[in-house]
């Protein structure tokens, strides 16, 4: 099936013209690399909750070899808006990664607290983080939507964190998040 689908894709691309461009070169490995390079971007979005997380700073980056968020290499980064939500698209690892939801420096994020019924300003020298870990093997269409970052996501990336650790170099991510969301799932 999948040969049959570049039998029919080739030469559909070989036949396409991007516009601005002369000559047939030019568009086909135009339509090529446009091709390459959508299909090498992923696109993430969801809720912030720990009560909805307003004006939150959402960043996208690598999982760590023991299991910590490599925060130094930042794949993507945004905020979330006035009910929580974001949508971040970054360039795909081919690994594992994490979606990390910290206050903002400046002290414009919120937080939704139940017990007095309004926002609470989280204080810009706040260690407040929600996590989640995503292999982007679990990425369906170059895309994850609805991805929940709560306590209970925090949760697993601590025990897969943990896992990781006691796993050792060259322990497979993906199955060791399997084991970590069973855990907390228990």
């Amino acid at each position: 099936m999948q040969k049959l689908l570049i039998f029919i894709i080739i030469p559909f691309l070989l036949l396409c013209k991007v516009e601005g461009f002369s000559g047939d070169k030019a568009s086909i490995f135009q339509s090529l690399s446009l091709l390459m390079i959508r299909n090498n971007r992923a696109t993430i979005s969801g809720t912030a909750v720990k009560g909805i997380v307003k004006n939150g700073i959402v960043t996208i980056s690598p999982l760590s070899s023991d299991g910590s968020c490599n925060t130094v290499s930042v794949l993507s980064s945004g905020s979330t808006d006035d009910t929580g939500n974001y949508s971040l698209t970054y360039d795909k690892t081919g690994g594992t990664i994490c979606v990390r939801v910290s206050g903002d420096p400046s002290g414009k994020t919120t937080v939704f607290d139940e017990k007095s019924n309004a926002d609470v300003f989280v204080a810009p020298n706040s260690n407040f983080n929600l996590v989640t870990i995503l292999p982007e093997s679990r990425l369906i269409g170059n895309s994850r939507k609805n991805t929940m970052l709560s306590p209970f996501s925090k949760m697993l990336g601590k025990r897969l964190q943990s896992l990781m650790r006691q796993a050792g170099v060259g322990a497979d991510p993906n199955a060791l998040y399997k084991k970590a969301s069973k855990e907390i799932v228990i």
